[in-house]
């Protein structure tokens, strides 16, 4: 008695799916329909531009914000010391209209915020001079001639 080896296939092992459950793009159909592993290709090429599409929307997203927030906090830096204290009370969508501009009134408002809880954070005032007093503008340039002797007069 001899024994035959065993010459049927075996199935190979299944893919891993992508995240959204769909079959990976290089996967050919086991079915052997040339439609639907052209689908499944072209499907496969859609998936791959959607991602590079929702890629490069993260990125100029990202983008974006970072100039609304330094056009908000340039706009603070009139009134606070460090124009980052600016989000300790604030989010950047309390200060950006409908169409994505910086509202000077919603900014207003959330540095009126901040200064109500953190007076401190305030850009100090100007410096006033209080010792000397007016001072008198002595006009012409005087000789050291008219000086000393107020009675000769410039010719």
């Amino acid at each position: 008695m001899t024994a035959t080896p065993d010459t049927t296939p075996t199935p190979a092992p299944a893919p891993p799916a992508t995240p959204d459950g769909a079959d990976t793009p290089d996967t050919p159909d086991d079915g052997g329909d040339d439609t639907g592993s052209r689908a499944s290709r072209e499907a496969a090429r859609y998936r791959t531009r959607l991602r590079t599409a929702e890629a490069e929307r993260d990125t100029v997203t990202e983008r974006l914000t970072g100039y609304q927030r330094r056009e908000a906090e340039r706009l603070a830096a009139e009134r606070l010391t460090n124009p980052a204290d600016l989000w300790l009370e604030a989010e950047l969508a309390d200060t950006v209209n409908d169409d994505g501009q910086v509202d000077t009134a919603r900014l207003t408002e959330a540095i009126d915020a901040v200064l109500a809880t953190r007076p401190q954070l305030a850009k100090p005032g100007p410096h006033y001079d209080f010792g000397g007093g007016q001072r008198e503008h002595v006009g012409a340039e005087r000789t050291w001639t008219e000086v000393l002797n107020p009675g000769t007069k410039r010719r």
